[in-house]
């Protein structure tokens, strides 16, 4: 008896091939339904128990299916009505924050205009890009062959211009022109103990030191700059008062008005968690290159270092390295000693959130 029973319960072929259970695995509990499904109602349970697993299935699966495949063979269809449902979820609410407070509602209306700008100008390269190529060809072929000569007549007039305006801003203060001399003596200097001085790149030295003057005079002395970056100062306090309403909903105004470390550690944390959510989508990775671009495209700089160089105005000297850390092995050591320096000469925006919210003018 216990040889037949060894025999029925060996596994064969046809049994897996055909799907079927080997009762070699079939335990007593299993064995004892099987004696219950041998009854009067057994072939009733056995046809309900084989229709109800397939037939459930099915009837659960298929929507899922169904919308998958609707999904997939619809997938461009459904992403322009998201991204126009996007679009008019926007329009509604800048329309309605310009209806209520314009003033307020100033910032929003600086930042779509950037946007529209910078979206209409990327339809414009792909659609239109090759042809305004095409047509500018002969124009561009002709100032490469004239810029050899051509770029000293510029460089003469940038400076007889810098030169006449120098002699006439500081003729009533002439004390002013102490910066300048110490600012042309430290290029010396570093010029003097450079360890080789045929590779120092003089555009991007020159055009760093314009840029800056540039943007100096334009903040300070004209009155749209400084309207503009007291607009600008007046929306990051307010972007940063945030942080009071938080922390003191959190540990309470007593603390916040007599801690130093409740005043000024939530700024530094709400400004990272702010920059790490535009990281996550993407925000600042798009402006970071655009600025690195506009750097690099003036300055001559390599990507690496201009790339490092930019995203220090956002983020602290530790995670600026991050957006290059795929290249850091292959970069020179000039590309090195540039990320670095940018690292030692700004300071993150929590630190700066930090220092205005000691007082200091934004």
């Amino acid at each position: 008896v216990k040889l037949l029973k060894m025999e029925a319960n060996q596994i064969t072929l046809d049994s897996l091939e055909k799907g079927t259970d080997n009762p070699a695995f079939i335990s007593l509990g299993e064995e004892r339904q099987h004696e219950e499904l041998d009854g009067p109602h057994g072939e009733e349970r056995r046809g309900e128990g084989k229709e109800r697993p397939s037939s459930c299935c099915r009837k659960v699966l298929q929507p899922a299916a169904k919308a998958k495949r609707f999904c997939r063979t619809h997938a461009k269809v459904l992403k322009m009505v998201a991204m126009g449902l996007l679009g008019v979820a926007y329009l509604c609410y800048f329309i309605a924050a310009c209806w209520l407070n314009v003033q307020r509602a100033f910032a929003l209306i600086i930042m779509s205009a950037v946007v529209v700008v910078f979206v209409c100008w990327s339809l414009l390269k792909k659609s239109c890009g090759a042809k305004v190529l095409l047509v500018l060809s002969p124009v561009w072929k002709c100032f490469q062959k004239s810029w050899p000569w051509l770029k000293w007549l510029v460089w003469l007039a940038l400076l007889g211009g810098l030169v006449a305006w120098l002699a006439l801003d500081t003729a009533k203060n002439p004390e002013q022109l102490i910066s300048l001399a110490g600012f042309c003596f430290l290029v010396l200097f570093l010029f003097i103990f450079s360890k080789h001085h045929s590779k120092v790149s003089w555009r991007a030295v020159f055009w760093g030191l314009g840029l800056e003057f540039l943007f100096g005079l334009f903040v300070l002395r004209t009155s749209p700059g400084i309207q503009a970056f007291k607009w600008l100062g007046d929306q990051i306090q307010y972007f940063l008062s945030y942080t009071t309403a938080g922390s003191s909903f959190v540990f309470g105004n007593q603390l916040i008005e007599e801690v130093f470390a409740f005043q000024t550690l939530p700024i530094v944390v709400f400004f990272s968690c702010v920059m790490s959510i535009l990281y996550y989508l993407g925000v600042m990775q798009w402006l970071i290159v655009k600025i690195s671009w506009l750097l690099q495209v003036s300055m001559g700089t390599t990507p690496t270092e201009t790339l490092s160089v930019a995203g220090n105005i956002f983020v602290g000297q530790t995670e600026a390295p991050l957006l290059i850390r795929p290249y850091l092995g292959d970069m020179t050591r000039s590309e090195i000693h540039a990320v670095m320096t940018g690292g030692f000469s700004t300071i993150a925006g929590s630190v700066m959130g930090a220092y205005i919210s000691f007082g200091v003018s934004a």
